[in-house]
């Protein structure tokens, strides 16, 4: 069969094979700071100061959406990320052990302002680097907002979120984190070789192209040969 009957069966592969294509993976576990800590699990309890929450460690507290104690976060506009977050107060800190493969990856997360207290800042951090050329700061009572940094990374480092002691109780409000590898990094290319001689494979894959190449030219001169006669 002609290749130019093939190509747009080839097309129509090629754009159903890219719709079907999986949405990137969150690689943070817990993202939404969603899992279960039992001291959250009393009625009366509202937060709590350092308690792990699958996957996340640190001083952070963890808090319900609804803690009158903090201003009711989910009040605050734009929030609809479930029933509990994170506050870095002061100079506390949340974050997460990651193992990561060499390649660029994208953070998103969202966050907001403690009402009726100062403005504070926090950095975000992968092991020792800091991701941020400017620290990300919080109003009072500012409503949710989203963010996000791309950064390069290989290996093992905890991503972190960390408070800075900007006023006194100032809060940073932090939720639905994300991060995606968006782009691996190139395979080292192999070193080259002088005189290096050619497998069998390719010495076979060499003929079949040129045996192709002469059928080719021959039907061709064979149509020739009929519309002349």
């Amino acid at each position: 069969m002609p290749i130019r009957r093939c190509l747009p069966a080839l097309a129509t592969l090629a754009a159903l094979a890219t719709a079907g294509a999986p949405a990137q993976a969150n690689l943070l576990l817990n993202g939404s700071f969603e899992a279960t800590v039992s001291t959250l699990t009393a009625p009366a309890a509202q937060y709590c100061y350092g308690c792990a929450n699958d996957g996340w460690s640190g001083s952070a507290v963890v808090m319900k959406s609804t803690s009158g104690a903090w201003g009711a976060p989910l009040s605050l506009g734009g929030f609809s990320y479930g029933n509990q977050l994170v506050g870095l107060q002061n100079n506390t800190h949340v974050e997460q052990s990651l193992d990561l493969v060499a390649g660029t990856y994208l953070l998103t997360w969202a966050d907001a302002g403690r009402r009726h207290y100062g403005a504070t800042r926090y950095d975000v951090l992968f092991g020792n680097s800091l991701l941020n050329a400017t620290s990300f700061a919080t109003l009072p009572g500012q409503a949710w907002s989203t963010h996000s940094l791309s950064f390069t990374a290989s290996g093992p480092g905890a991503l972190r979120f960390q408070g800075l002691a900007y006023s006194a109780d100032g809060t940073a409000f932090i939720d639905n984190l994300s991060l995606t590898l968006t782009a691996a990094a190139p395979a080292a290319a192999p070193a080259a070789s002088t005189g290096q001689v050619p497998e069998p494979t390719s010495f076979g894959l060499v003929a079949v192209a040129l045996m192709l190449a002469g059928l080719a030219g021959r039907a061709g001169l064979r149509r020739r040969v009929s519309v002349a006669g």
